[in-house]
């Protein structure tokens, strides 16, 4: 049903209205009313809460006690959000994207992770609602009335869909609850432990420092080891744990995992410094520590020693959009004295 339709309606309530002896206004009633029709006529199998309709999809048959409590919980989740005429407004999801003609490939189209909180755009009156009538695992569609929408725009560079014009209008979204917690910080340790056990057979007493999990790629007996007094130079690729590319500063490796950004070409060069007396995140002191000039390792980290910046729009690369407590990959280099480049 196209949006000029749903207005129909609108009008329509109106006319039927104005006969009656106490004319509502349109913010008392009119909106609502269409909104009601429309659920009735389109969905009649979901079910009304409170002010918004779920029909849901899937259901946790053992769901865990832990609900959604704003400004307490932090959720994992995948979603598509769309107008009541199926235009999408946003999407999380990469086969959706590929549908509508909107994919992107510097795109990450991953789950999201982030704080059910009041002052979020994103989490609508119509949202929250939804997610406290959902259980970890469950997915559903939630309908929601322009009352409890949305009164910004969605602020997700990226994510944005074919269709701008949804403020204040009834939507629906479609969400899948994977996951609930009041401590992000142990839920973003607990996957990094999950992925070095996984990938790399590691424990949690394997790691070089607190939360730092290190793998040789490249191994040079023969090179100078790296000490606090050294002066090293690196380069380095990172990732998020899906291998997806986030950053670099080598522009030869930036252009092959097609992140290159004309616009920032100043950004790539090696990093020469000295361990723990610069400005760099902790992550590329440990692992210099830990290897010797001329070696390759991997290293996965948490988001508080490594960093996880959002890359921003520009004219030659998309955005890459990574939120908070995101465990990250990086792969670095550690230069031979006297070199400039990387060996192969």
């Amino acid at each position: 049903m196209k949006k000029a339709n749903y207005l129909l309606i609108v009008m329509a309530a109106a006319l039927m209205s104005s006969c009656a002896k106490d004319v509502p206004t349109v913010d008392k009633g009119y909106h609502q009313e269409s909104f009601e029709a429309w659920m009735r006529n389109n969905e009649p199998g979901a079910v009304k809460v409170g002010n918004i309709y779920i029909k849901y999809i899937e259901r946790n048959a053992n769901p865990s006690a832990y609900r959604v409590k704003v400004d307490t919980s932090w959720v994992m989740m995948n979603y598509t959000g769309r107008t009541l005429d199926g235009d999408v407004f946003i999407t999380r999801s990469e086969s959706v994207a590929h549908r509508i003609g909107i994919w992107r490939p510097n795109v990450h189209y991953s789950d999201d992770f982030r704080g059910v909180s009041a002052s979020d755009n994103f989490f609508n009156l119509g949202i929250v609602e939804g997610l406290q009538n959902m259980n970890e695992g469950d997915s559903a569609r939630i309908f929601f009335p322009g009352k409890v929408g949305f009164t910004t725009n969605i602020s997700e560079a990226g994510y944005g869909g074919n269709q701008y014009n949804y403020v204040g209008f009834p939507a629906m979204m479609d969400i899948r609850l994977k996951y609930i917690t009041s401590n992000p910080y142990r839920f973003e340790m607990d996957s990094l432990a999950k992925f070095a056990r996984s990938q790399w057979g590691q424990e949690p007493r394997d790691t070089i420092s607190f939360s730092i999990y290190m793998k040789k790629v490249k191994e040079n007996p023969t090179g100078d080891p790296i000490t606090k007094d050294s002066n090293v130079r690196i380069f380095y690729e990172q990732y998020f744990l899906d291998d997806f590319p986030l950053d670099t500063n080598n522009d030869s490796i930036a252009r092959e995992m097609g992140i290159y950004d004309e616009e920032k070409s100043f950004r790539y060069e090696s990093l020469y410094f000295r361990p723990f007396e610069t400005g760099y995140e902790d992550v590329f002191s440990y692992a210099a520590l830990n290897m010797r000039r001329g070696e390759v390792a991997d290293v996965v980290v948490i988001s508080a020693r490594g960093t996880l910046a959002n890359k921003g729009n520009s004219a030659s690369s998309p955005a890459v959009v990574a939120g908070p407590y995101t465990p990250s990959r990086y792969r670095i280099y550690v230069l031979r004295r006297g070199t400039l480049t990387i060996e192969n």
